[in-house]
């Protein structure tokens, strides 16, 4: 296993030393402290370099922000789960008819919050039925 320092981290992402310190200090890349230097082991960069724009690896204080194990969903995930336009998804967590928390700038919403409105949904669809008819 071969470790590298920040700068040597940053070259390799092709990105600069500070998003190498932001991702270690929001834990979305571990690292160890050696005397005032950090390294970083290169297949922890892999993961990092693969993951870094997947929703489903996004975290918040060192937490994922979607667990799906505790049934917590994205936008887009309840848009495919629901079967909705992501707008509409949106239109029902700013009328408060999809109860939702916030994490960071995000939108989590859990499944029974999903369960608890589905009267909401019927009658939406019901109404895009009778437009395209």
């Amino acid at each position: 296993m071969e470790n590298v320092t920040v700068p040597k981290a940053a070259a390799y992402l092709n990105r600069t030393k500070e998003l190498v310190y932001q991702a270690i200090h929001s834990k979305k890349m571990p690292a160890t402290k050696n005397g005032k230097a950090w390294t970083i082991n290169i297949k922890d960069i892999e993961t990092y370099k693969q993951n870094r724009y997947k929703r489903e690896f996004s975290s918040f204080k060192g937490k994922l922000k979607f667990d799906k194990s505790h049934g917590e969903h994205s936008v887009v995930d309840v848009s495919k789960i629901l079967s909705l336009p992501i707008q509409k998804v949106y239109y029902m967590l700013r009328t408060n008819k999809l109860r939702s928390i916030r994490k960071g700038c995000s939108y989590v919403i859990n499944t029974k919050d999903i369960q608890d409105c589905h009267f909401e949904i019927r009658e939406y669809k019901k109404r895009m039925q009778r437009k395209a008819a």
